[in-house]
């Protein structure tokens, strides 16, 4: 490999991975290069361990390259340029003053610090509380209890049956229990006492269109680009994840209840659609789900202004960040349009390596995606 040329003035886009998650996550570094090849960016695919800050310039060492309009990705020794664009993986502990040394150079960015700590399900409720109290709107979710409220006499959680049990740090769907209503004061003094993490507890949405037996929940990326204004852009596509097992009366067993795709990753379960796949299906099985996404765009509006909201308060203004969350959703069978669609939960740092075919689905929302931050640039 040689060090490698390109026109200075072309806008360059960096994607930084650690060096065990590069060559396992190509098929999702992969279509994000291309989309945004396509929308003019030269884009650098990059580990932290071969990125260096040298008077004023990045330095990538054995970095793959793809330039606008290319269809071949190039191997280089050696890359020297200023990125424009910096996209990065869940975490950057240990480089942390290397990532805020590139940042330094005026790039934007996807790390955005407020919405990292919504990853916490406990730190979404509030955030979601504090916007429905001040604004009087209502986000539609699973009734949803913190852990430190399930100590206090006025709540309500007399019963027999079952809730489920999120920990608020969790991901990729550990830690979740299916338990009994009437265990949850226990359930949450281990969590007053350090023996458990503090979680949320949610009703199980039980009543659903069944996919071929399964139940099944839904992902939707969207990319906000400015909480002040807010603007954020929702591609109307998604992926379907049904779970492991099919749905039985009174069960609680997880397979049933999990999707696959994080529940049981890497058991090769897992039957993911794209949703308008899904919306066909449902269509022709049950009924048509009419404004669908409009549901989800109410939503999402809904969230990313809760997260304005927080952001004002907390005096974090985004700067030059955006953001490209996964918001997870179930749809609950009932209600005025015959079905209503609840929020799960949002993921700071979306998974993107997906099936071909759900990733060909995905293209033209990531095409949408480098358009717009394009247009930032």
């Amino acid at each position: 490999m040689k060090p490698l040329s390109f026109d200075s003035t072309t806008p360059a886009l960096l994607m930084i991975f650690y060096k065990e998650w590069l060559i396992p996550r190509r098929k999702e570094w992969e279509p994000l290069s291309t989309a945004a090849a396509d929308a003019g960016f030269l884009v650098v695919v990059a580990t932290w361990e071969t990125l260096a800050l040298e008077s004023g310039l990045v330095r990538a060492n054995e970095a793959f390259v793809l330039r606008p309009v290319s269809a071949v990705f190039e191997t280089a020794a050696e890359v020297v340029f200023t990125p424009a664009v910096v996209m990065t993986t869940w975490g950057t502990s240990g480089y942390y003053e290397l990532f805020t040394n590139i940042l330094s150079l005026g790039a934007y960015h996807s790390e955005y610090p407020l919405i990292a700590g919504l990853d916490g399900k406990c730190e979404l409720e509030r955030c979601l509380r504090n916007y429905e109290k001040n604004t009087g709107h209502m986000v539609s979710r699973p009734h949803t209890l913190l852990s430190e409220e399930l100590l206090q006499d006025e709540v309500q959680i007399n019963g027999d049956d079952f809730v489920i049990l999120k920990p608020s740090r969790s991901g990729q769907c550990k830690g979740i229990e299916i338990v009994r209503r009437d265990s949850l004061r226990a359930l949450a003094r281990e969590a007053a006492t350090g023996k458990r993490p503090p979680f949320v507890v949610q009703d199980l949405v039980d009543d659903v269109f069944l996919y071929e037996g399964r139940r099944w929940d839904i992902r939707v990326n969207v990319l906000a680009t400015s909480l002040f204004p807010l603007k954020y852009y929702l591609y109307p596509q998604g992926i379907a994840k049904t779970t492991g097992a099919a749905a039985n009366p009174g069960s609680i067993a997880l397979e049933e209840w999990l999707n696959a795709e994080s529940f049981l990753a890497d058991s090769h379960t897992a039957e993911n659609l794209p949703m308008t796949g899904m919306l066909d299906y449902v269509g022709r099985k049950y009924m048509p789900l009419n404004d669908f996404w409009s549901q989800i765009d109410e939503i999402v509006g809904h969230v990313f202004s809760a997260m304005a909201l927080q952001a004002e308060q907390e005096h974090l203004p985004p700067g030059r960040s955006f953001m490209y969350p996964g918001f997870d959703f179930i749809v609950e069978r009932g209600g005025a349009a015959g079905y209503a669609v609840r929020l799960l939960e949002i993921n700071s740092h979306p998974g993107l390596a997906w099936e071909p075919h759900i990733t060909s689905a995905l293209m033209p929302q990531y095409r949408l995606w480098f358009e717009e931050i394009k247009k930032m640039v």
